[in-house]
């Protein structure tokens, strides 16, 4: 699993975001851009099946610019990083699809541990989170579900049966 960074240089931001990610870079498989010319360039030669996006965008002009490119962004699961709590920011940030949003004032530790179980990767946060847990549906909505027979239910007598039989 590759995982795409975007954090313009300069902001604490990007440092607190650079440290709370870096247990994650264990392969090698963690490309940061830091400008939005290099992302365009990653976005085209990466393979887009085994890639995360981590996007962090410090100001709305910043959020615009990223929305003329979201098309590059279709088929990457994406974890935005938003700058402010405003309901018009939110909503573009949602415009980018992101399966998580945060905000540049929240946990980027959060924001790591949501990365690392989207790769794959062995929790060290302080969350204990069972990683092999799966979620499963309590019965199965038919009975091809389960590859057996659906139990069999005999119908209760109605009321007219019981009559003929007393009567008879």
């Amino acid at each position: 699993m590759r995982l795409l960074i975007y954090a313009r240089e300069g902001g604490g931001a990007a440092r607190r975001l650079e440290t709370e990610v870096r247990g994650l870079d264990s392969c090698g498989l963690v490309d940061w851009s830091h400008d939005l010319e290099h992302l365009c360039r990653l976005l085209r030669t990466t393979r887009h099946a085994d890639t995360i996006g981590l996007i962090l965008a410090f100001d709305s002009s910043e959020l615009a610019a990223l929305l003329q490119m979201k098309e590059l962004f279709r088929d990457i699961p994406l974890v935005v990083i938003l700058p402010d709590r405003d309901a018009e920011t939110v909503s573009k940030g949602y415009g980018l699809a992101p399966r998580y949003l945060d905000f540049l004032d929240g946990d980027l530790g959060d924001v790591a541990e949501i990365v690392r179980r989207m790769m794959g990767k062995k929790s060290t946060s302080r969350w204990n989170v069972d990683t092999k847990a799966r979620i499963t549906r309590s019965g199965p909505a038919c009975s091809s579900d389960s590859g057996r027979e659906a139990p069999v239910r005999t119908p209760k007598p109605d009321s007219s049966d019981l009559i003929k039989k007393t009567v008879n």
